[in-house]
């Protein structure tokens, strides 16, 4: 959305006017007696620059030039302070998007510090979200118009079709008709505003809804363009897609490799979705590969542990069980030796706490 500047130039004008007015009052105050006093009345209102631009206008043989010019730094610092409380309060509206509550507190600091860069920019970008979200407003209102009359329709239809009265049947359903095609057409300019704002989902949205609303050429053509870039931007995703998964494959091939080598089968297996997920033939291969490996490390695991079992190894044998169940969580057989080996252990621990009270 392109800035309004009437607003700006109006605060431009309003800011020149009350700079001007501070510098003149300025030069009547540094000629008068006892203007110490008057600058901690400008300090207690927050009025700065009126204080500092006095000072400024200070003459060397003025009674209070060393005291005043002493102050002046104690004073911007004050300033400076008060520029940041405005602008703290002001983004606490903007939290809740309430732009208008955050200009308003900028514009009332703005009476006293015109001239404030800070307070100026800030004063613009709140005032330009201000109008961004009066157009959001004015654009939700035109499409739930546009959605009403499209479900509308019917029933008007139904209406002129089975009327007794013609003739204010006709009326009725013209002055809705009239309605459509109005609606249609701010439709089209929404959609325009967005496909220049390269908004392109809400320009096919606004544009779409356009053409169900009433018959519009405009818009036709329009969206027509805007379907013709969302399928250029598909192929071009599609192809970088590729080519991402291109420049992926070796890398995934070695760490599955590199997980494979150092036993690491849990890890190796999300490797392996990573592959499968991009779709290479490749991968099938890779998939039957690893499911007889597993099967082989769970064969093998299960052995080592029915071993260590036979031995005494109890606590050795659950932990093979074990790695062997995280590779085959469905596997009873192995299920059962880990029940087993556990109610052992159970009640070796409870024999030994009986003989030892």
């Amino acid at each position: 959305m392109k800035p309004n500047l009437r607003p700006t130039l109006f605060l431009n004008i309003i800011s020149l006017i009350i700079v001007l007015s501070l510098t003149s009052c300025a030069s009547f105050y540094a000629q008068q007696p006892g203007l110490a006093g008057q600058i901690d009345q400008w300090r207690d209102k927050s009025d700065y620059d009126k204080a500092l631009n006095t000072i400024a206008k200070l003459k060397p043989d003025h009674p209070n030039y060393q005291q005043l010019m002493a102050l002046a730094p104690t004073i911007e610092r004050e300033r400076s302070n008060y520029i940041k409380q405005i602008l703290a309060e002001a983004k606490q509206y903007s939290i809740s998007q309430d732009w208008v509550g955050a200009t308003k507190s900028i514009d009332q600091a703005l009476l006293r510090l015109p001239s404030s860069p800070e307070l100026i920019e800030q004063r613009r970008y709140y005032d330009n979200k201000r109008l961004e979200r009066v157009e959001m407003d004015k654009a939700s209102i035109l499409i739930a118009q546009a959605k009403y009359i499209i479900t509308a329709r019917p029933y008007q239809e139904s209406m002129l079709y089975n009327a007794s009265s013609k003739f204010f049947a006709s009326n009725i359903y013209n002055n809705f008709n009239t309605a459509a095609k109005q609606a249609s057409r701010e439709l089209y300019v929404l959609g325009a505003r967005y496909w220049n704002e390269k908004k392109v989902v809400q320009a096919r949205e606004a544009l779409t809804l356009s053409i169900q609303t009433a018959p519009n050429s405009l818009s036709e053509e329009l969206l027509a363009e805007v379907l013709e870039l969302e399928q250029y931007n598909r192929r071009i995703a599609r192809a970088n897609a590729l080519k991402k998964a291109d420049d992926q494959w070796p890398e995934l091939v070695q760490s599955y490799s590199n997980r494979i080598e150092n036993d690491d089968y849990l890890g190796a297996e999300r490797i392996l979705k990573e592959m499968n997920a991009l779709g290479f033939s490749d991968s099938t291969a890779y998939q039957e590969r690893f499911d007889q490996l597993k099967q082989e490390r769970v064969k093998a695991l299960t052995i080592r542990g029915n071993k260590l079992y036979n031995t005494g190894l109890i606590a050795e044998a659950i932990e093979s069980w074990e790695q062997a169940q995280k590779l085959a969580p469905n596997n009873t057989t192995i299920s059962q030796n880990l029940e087993r080996a556990r109610t052992f252990l159970g009640n070796l621990e409870r024999w030994s706490e009986e003989d030892n009270p």
